[in-house]
């Protein structure tokens, strides 16, 4: 049996687990299921050390996830640009890595200035620094291979609304960046969101002016906001698919 698990993770596997569900070499990554910690779009998954009866975690989010593929689709439309016009579709790669690189520092270190804390945690990402550290070192790696910048903006200014519907999917994957409470059909209700959408939250974290009377334990429905960004950055994302230039 592996035993010795983060405390975090041993609060959430059964004492009884079937054999089955558990590694029999080192090295092999399992998703064990008796962990119940999937809220918010988040997997957990374990890697088996045998040798010392124990297993370290790591957990994979529904958010990661959409953002490297916003990241992947985006260099890949820059891909096709490149190539409808005969021009080095490598390009597109160096793009890619570059956006990456810089999104990622980028968000975290705007996160950081704003809100303090640990610069190396794993949470903490701001849109506002990713799009500016994205952005600087691309144009900065074009110049770099003396790649013109118009050329450089030209090439990444249709592929970015894909991309950035892609990163909204997802925020609401997670539950996380979410709007103010509705009555409208589509409201959606976070009760694991990041924060919940609990009376509490809404009225102490974000201002929100409610009914006197409301409970504050209660999870309101809010705007999926994150769903309406994707469906208008969707919506200007075709039109461009359709005009370009020669």
């Amino acid at each position: 049996t592996i035993q010795d698990l983060p405390s975090s993770a041993a609060k959430m596997i059964p004492r009884a687990a079937s054999a089955s569900e558990l590694p029999r070499r080192s090295g092999e990554w399992f998703l064990h299921s008796g962990i119940q910690d999937t809220s918010g779009g988040i997997a957990r998954y374990y890697r088996a050390d045998l040798a010392r009866n124990n297993a370290v975690s790591t957990e994979i989010t529904g958010y990661g996830i959409m953002m490297m593929v916003g990241f992947l689709v985006g260099g890949w439309l820059i891909a096709q640009e490149l190539r409808r016009r005969g021009l080095y579709e490598e390009y597109a790669a160096d793009i890619t890595v570059a956006a990456v690189i810089g999104g990622i520092v980028g968000a975290k270190l705007w996160y950081w200035v704003v809100n303090g804390g640990n610069l190396f945690s794993r949470g903490g990402l701001v849109w506002y620094g990713g799009f500016v550290g994205g952005a600087l070192a691309v144009l900065l790696n074009g110049m770099r291979l003396k790649v013109p910048t118009r050329w450089t903006t030209e090439l990444c200014a249709p592929a970015l609304p894909a991309a950035y519907a892609l990163g909204r999917i997802g925020c609401f994957i997670v539950n996380d960046d979410y709007g103010h409470p509705t009555d409208l059909p589509w409201g959606v209700k976070f009760p694991q969101g990041l924060p919940p959408t609990t009376a509490q939250n809404l009225q102490q974290q974000f201002g929100v002016t409610l009914p006197p009377g409301t409970d504050p334990a209660a999870v309101l429905a809010v705007h999926p906001t994150q769903l309406y960004e994707a469906i208008i950055m969707l919506a200007d994302e075709f039109p461009q698919m359709n005009c370009k230039s020669p």
